[in-house]
C-alpha cells in the first residue's frame, strides 16, 4: 500500500509539473530589423544528396618572400573548357578600394604558376614563372616553400608558400542553399565589409496584419517603402530593392536574425554554355559538389537584417 501512495503521488507531481511547462513560441517576424551590409548578389542551388560546396570566401593565405614581399588572401576556381582549370589568388577583392597589387595563377594540369605584380591594374610590370610543389583536394590549397624566377631579370626570385581554403558550407539534400558570390576572408575581419553591393542602412518593420514598411538611408537622404507579407508561405512582397530581385522574396526566420533572398530577374546563368548539362556540369565543378548532383540553380540577392 505504502509503494502505491509512492507512486499516486508521483503522477501527480508529475503531471502537474507537465502542465506547467509551456511551448516555447516561435519566432515571430512581427518588429523592426535592421541592416547595415545591403543586398548581397548570391546563387542558390539544390542537390540531389547530402555533401558541401565550396563558397567563395577564404581561410588563410599564402605568403610572397624574396625580391617583393606580400600575403594572397583570396582564393579563385577558375575552370574554363578551352584553357583549362587554374586557381587564382589575389591580395585584395575587386571591390577592395584599389586593385590588387599580386595576381598568382595556377595551371592545375601543368602545375606551372605565374606571380604578376601590378603597380597600376590590370597590366603587370614584373612577372615570375616557373613550376611550384603543390597539393590541392578540391578545397584547399598547400603550397610547399616554390621560388620562382624572375622573366626579365634571372637574379631576381620569389618564394611562394603557405595553406588557404576555400570556406565550404553544408548543402543538405534537396534543400536550397545561397551562396554569396563576392568573396572575403576569415582572417581579415574588415574585409568582409566588402561583400556590400547596396550601401545604405535598411530598416523592415513588420505590423501584425501582415503589412510593413522599409526605410532605406544614406548619406544623402531617408525614404519609406510599404510591402505586404504572409507568415504562412513565408514571403514577402515588396518593391525591388536591387535590379536582380523579383517582387516576391522568401525569408528565413530565427529569434535573432531574418533572412530574405529574392530571385533574379534578369540574370541568366547558363546563357553562355550550350545547354543547361553543361551549365550545370561548370557549376558542380566550380562549387567542388558531385557531378550530376546539382539539381537547381538560380541567381538572386540576399538581406541579412537583425532585431531592433
Amino acid at each position: 500500500m505504502k509503494y502505491i501512495k509512492i507512486i499516486t503521488l508521483f503522477c501527480v507531481i508529475f503531471v502537474s509539473c507537465e502542465e506547467s511547462i509551456s511551448e516555447p513560441e516561435e519566432p515571430s517576424v512581427v518588429g523592426k530589423w535592421f541592416t547595415t551590409r545591403g543586398v548581397e548578389d548570391v546563387y542558390i542551388l539544390k542537390a540531389n544528396s547530402n555533401q558541401t560546396a565550396n563558397t567563395y570566401n577564404s581561410i588563410g593565405h599564402l605568403n610572397i618572400s624574396g625580391a617583393v614581399t606580400g600575403k594572397l588572401y583570396y582564393l579563385e576556381f577558375i575552370h574554363d573548357p578551352v584553357y583549362g582549370t587554374f586557381l587564382g589568388l589575389d591580395e585584395k577583392t575587386l571591390w577592395d578600394v584599389g586593385q590588387s597589387k599580386y595576381r598568382f595563377v595556377i595551371n592545375i594540369n601543368t602545375k606551372e604558376a605565374e606571380l604578376h605584380v601590378n603597380n597600376k591594374y590590370p597590366v603587370p610590370n614584373q612577372s615570375f614563372i616557373g613550376n611550384i610543389d603543390y597539393t590541392f583536394d578540391g578545397t584547399t590549397l598547400i603550397v610547399n616553400p616554390s621560388t620562382l624566377p624572375s622573366s626579365d631579370n634571372d637574379s631576381l626570385t620569389v618564394t611562394i608558400s603557405g595553406t588557404i581554403s576555400f570556406e565550404t558550407v553544408t548543402v543538405p539534400e534537396n534543400e536550397f542553399v545561397s551562396i554569396t558570390e563576392v568573396p572575403y576572408n576569415r582572417d581579415i575581419s574588415t574585409e568582409k565589409e566588402y561583400s556590400i553591393i547596396f550601401k545604405a542602412e535598411l530598416i523592415y518593420e513588420f505590423f501584425e496584419d501582415e503589412a510593413g514598411m522599409i526605410t532605406i538611408s544614406d548619406s544623402s537622404s531617408t525614404r519609406s517603402i510599404d510591402f505586404t507579407y504572409s507568415v504562412d508561405d513565408r514571403t514577402v512582397k515588396s518593391p525591388i530593392l536591387s535590379a536582380f530581385i523579383y517582387n516576391t522574396q522568401h525569408y528565413i526566420l530565427t529569434e535573432d536574425e531574418l533572412i530574405i533572398i529574392g530571385i533574379s530577374k534578369i540574370e541568366d546563368l547558363c546563357y553562355y554554355f550550350s545547354d543547361n548539362d553543361e551549365c550545370f556540369s561548370h557549376y558542380e565543378k566550380q562549387f567542388n559538389i558531385a557531378q550530376n548532383s546539382l539539381e537547381e540553380l538560380q541567381f538572386g540577392a540576399k538581406i541579412t537584417l537583425s532585431k531592433l
